[in-house]
């Protein structure tokens, strides 16, 4: 039975990192899940696995990475073979570390693939590729809301998420970019057409 009724005090903000809260069904959720210290680790676990081009990074290599203080995606890119060796590796493991590295920057993946695997709100794979077949990549951070919108598919309101996961995100995502991976470019749907 209740005794007292009590009213719960929701946070406005990420307790981690002070981001705004957005709601998904009856969960309040940071999206800022690249930058949130709460977050930080699952996201760059989630950063491989979508990239799904690199092996040996999953939740135990990264969650050693992590408590290292490696918890920048292109810091990670920089690691050297005496770094992993220094965050515990063994001296095979570093040298496979470093040439996973390498070859997920040099294999061709797909665009919509790159951009999904930031793990922004409301861009998932499938979102991603649908706004790849209307934008080219390079555009993806200067979009406004009523360009998304444009997009079959996309809400007021989604579109506002994703602006909001862009902008937490648009720095990292330069940095990363700027490593030189191996995109293959999505056709845009204008272009398919005109062919």
């Amino acid at each position: 039975e209740v005794l007292l009724p009590a009213t719960p005090e929701l946070p406005e903000a990420c307790p981690s990192c002070g981001s705004p809260l957005v709601w998904e069904n009856d969960y309040l959720l940071c999206i800022n899940n690249m930058n949130c210290p709460a977050q930080i680790s699952q996201a760059i676990e989630h950063f491989f696995k979508v990239l799904g081009n690199i092996d040996g990074f999953g939740p135990s290599s990264v969650g050693k990475i992590f408590d290292g203080g490696k918890a920048f995606i292109p810091v990670i890119y920089g690691l050297t073979e005496e770094d992993f060796v220094a965050l515990g590796f063994g001296p095979k493991q570093a040298e496979n570390m470093v040439s996973q590295l390498q070859r997920s920057r040099l294999l061709p993946i797909e665009d919509w693939r790159f951009l999904a695997a930031f793990g922004m709100y409301r861009m998932g794979m499938g979102n991603c590729e649908k706004l790849l077949t209307a934008h080219p990549l390079e555009r993806v951070f200067s979009l406004t809301k009523e360009e998304i919108i444009a997009i079959k598919g996309f809400s007021d309101k989604t579109a506002d998420e994703m602006l909001a996961g862009m902008k937490a995100t648009a720095e990292l995502f330069a940095a990363v970019y700027g490593l030189g991976f191996n995109l293959v470019k999505t056709p845009l749907a204008a272009e398919e057409e005109q062919v």
